[in-house]
């Protein structure tokens, strides 16, 4: 038996991490930035654990996320992502630096300058929440003195339905959203169907003209294999966190 949950991030980096979809890539960034470029060839993609990164040599670069929290499902959002970004950051600067379009050196006695990075969270939980929402790493700090260190993450909910008019401009994010309320309405009516049952269903339903529909439809299997694998991971840290309520509390 399966139940409804949100996925994480495979299924968007599969459509928007592709460098043989820049073009959707390009679209992304152009609607988060509330840019025009026109050159899906200028597009940086850089992959991490947890985010994309889409960046445009001598421009703004987002760090973007589908991260939602899988441990507890009562839990909205995950007030956790300023941390998770945190830790990518680095990782982030780091590929940068490898990377001879950008010409970094952090090893220099010279100063070097990096493109800023925007800190974006996609949100598409089963939980209706506001549309945007800013979580800040001060939150996470102990005590009443603030760290010094500032980061914010804005979080989208991206569920169908919300932030239509950052969705209508950018119509693969847009069927993304599509696609996963398909197939979390598919689990609502019979929470028993299988999971190749429920991705088949579930694109035959996207409409005939979609973007998405012919990319979803040609890699049917390894959607598929996403899905089931964001699932297993659910299962087993629900699992792990029903064990750590019997613990032992110190």
């Amino acid at each position: 038996m399966f139940t409804p949950w949100s996925f994480k991030n495979r299924l968007f980096t599969f459509i928007f991490g592709n460098p043989e979809r820049k073009k959707w890539s390009l679209d992304l960034y152009n609607t988060l930035n509330e840019s025009a470029h026109t050159d899906p060839k200028a597009v940086k993609i850089t992959i991490l654990d947890e985010a994309i990164c889409l960046g445009m040599v001598d421009d703004r670069s987002f760090l973007i996320s589908t991260t939602t929290n899988f441990c507890d499902s009562n839990i909205v959002y995950n007030p956790n992502m300023p941390a998770i970004f945190f830790m990518n950051v680095w990782n982030v600067y780091r590929a940068y630096e490898q990377d001879p379009d950008y010409g970094l050196d952090f090893d220099s006695d010279v100063k070097q300058t990096v493109p800023p990075i925007r800190m974006i969270y996609f949100y598409n939980g089963s939980k209706d929440d506001a549309d945007l929402q800013t979580l800040d790493i001060q939150d996470a700090f102990r005590g009443k003195e603030k760290a010094d260190i500032n980061l914010k993450v804005k979080m989208f909910n991206i569920n169908y339905g919300n932030n239509t008019d950052l969705l209508n401009s950018c119509p693969p994010l847009m069927e993304y959203s599509l696609f996963i309320r398909q197939l979390r309405d598919l689990y609502t009516a019979d929470p028993n169907i299988a999971m190749a049952a429920a991705v088949s269903a579930a694109i035959d339903k996207m409409p005939e003209d979609s973007l998405l529909k012919p990319l979803l439809s040609e890699h049917k299997a390894e959607v598929t294999k996403m899905c089931v694998m964001e699932h297993e991971e659910y299962q087993v840290m629900t699992e792990e966190r029903d064990i750590e309520e019997f613990l032992p509390k110190d």
